[in-house]
């Protein structure tokens, strides 16, 4: 029996969130097209916070957070935004990127990596 196709992104149900992630997706790709590519971190950062929060979400800015080594906090960590307190949205921008290196947004979910293409690009970060 041939291997089963891999479903593209937003399609699988087996994603940590996969739905939370897909709105979330959604908005960055809402906002880069109304923008395009060439403005500051700030704007791109504000303009999606308004975004998700008309789409529902509940998103908390510049969350600091502990990091501990061998159960000792040892430094403090900001994450740019936290999505439903469950994804960790990290925002990149690059005013020098062309059509060819777009800005890029890393959308979170604790604990699983999860599949995606530039420019969202999915990694595990530290658990709130």
């Amino acid at each position: 029996m041939p291997p089963k196709p891999t479903p593209s992104f937003g399609t699988r149900r087996d994603l940590l969130e996969a739905d939370r992630v897909k709105s979330i997706a959604g908005g960055f790709y809402d906002v880069y097209n109304y923008f395009g590519y060439g403005l500051s971190e700030s704007v791109y950062t504000g303009a999606l916070e308004l975004e998700l929060c008309e789409r529902g979400h509940k998103v908390t800015r510049e969350l600091r957070v502990p990091v501990t080594y061998k159960g000792r906090r040892v430094a403090w960590q900001r994450l740019d935004m936290v999505v439903d307190g469950v994804i960790i949205v990290e925002n990149k921008s690059n005013r020098e990127a062309g059509p060819s290196r777009e800005n890029a947004n890393r959308l979170v979910p604790p604990g699983k990596r999860v599949p995606g293409r530039a420019p969202v690009a999915f990694r595990p970060r530290a658990k709130l």
